[in-house]
């Protein structure tokens, strides 16, 4: 005998999907039959061109992330080209700066060896001697032949220099100042290095840098080449 949930229970099955195609299109004309029939073709064409898209991108994708992971190696190559020839100068003008203090070098040679090392180093501008009282003693510049003949008359007054000079003299270690452009001039870096005699400090020895020279000479062929 039925229980009463027998009789409650709705039934939840769907008619099949096929029968409904299929009256659904015998209920269609034939040029509508042949139109949908064409929209098969052409959208295995358009999944075709589609797929090439895709194909195309994803390559294009591919090399360009291979260009920028190039760059970003010959950025880091030339950093670190750039970081040891910088390193290999201030390393030599630490010598230089040695001799200078100790008093080895006469003042008559001070000319000759910077003269030298802006021959040997191009992006080297000026070479310049300044005593701890902030006086320019020497200072060799190739685009001229002037000499101070007295410590007194050249006293450096612009404010980076005085900066980083009083910052050399406390740590008494190399430093590098932040890029300076001045008039009819390229943009340079200065180069401090402290001049110590017996742990007294005596100066220091100033080189400025061509930035501009520095990536001409210091950026290796295989890189300026690209």
């Amino acid at each position: 005998m039925p229980t009463p949930l027998t009789y409650g229970k709705v039934s939840t099955k769907r008619l099949p999907l096929f029968p409904s195609l299929k009256r659904w299109w015998k209920a269609q004309s034939p040029q509508m039959q042949d139109r949908y029939a064409m929209l098969a073709p052409l959208a295995a064409v358009l999944l075709f061109f589609a797929a090439i898209l895709a194909a195309f991108s994803y390559l294009r994708f591919e090399e360009i992330a291979r260009e920028r992971e190039a760059i970003h190696r010959d950025v880091e190559y030339t950093q670190q080209r750039l970081r040891l020839r910088l390193l290999e100068q201030q390393e030599q003008f630490m010598r230089f700066a040695r001799e200078v203090a100790s008093r080895e070098i006469p003042l008559n040679d001070f000319m000759a060896r910077a003269e030298a090392f802006a021959n040997q180093f191009r992006e080297v501008r000026s070479v310049g001697w300044i005593d701890e009282r902030m006086r320019l003693r020497l200072h060799y510049d190739p685009r001229d032949d002037f000499t101070p003949k007295s410590p007194q008359a050249m006293v450096m007054a612009p404010e980076e220099v005085t900066q980083n000079f009083q910052l050399t003299r406390d740590l008494l270690t190399p430093v590098y100042s932040t890029p300076v452009k001045k008039t009819n001039l390229p943009t340079q870096v200065q180069l401090f290095i402290p001049l110590i005699d017996k742990g007294n400090f005596k100066g220091v020895l100033r080189v400025d840098y061509s930035i501009d020279a520095m990536f001409r000479y210091g950026i290796p062929n295989e890189i300026s080449a690209k």
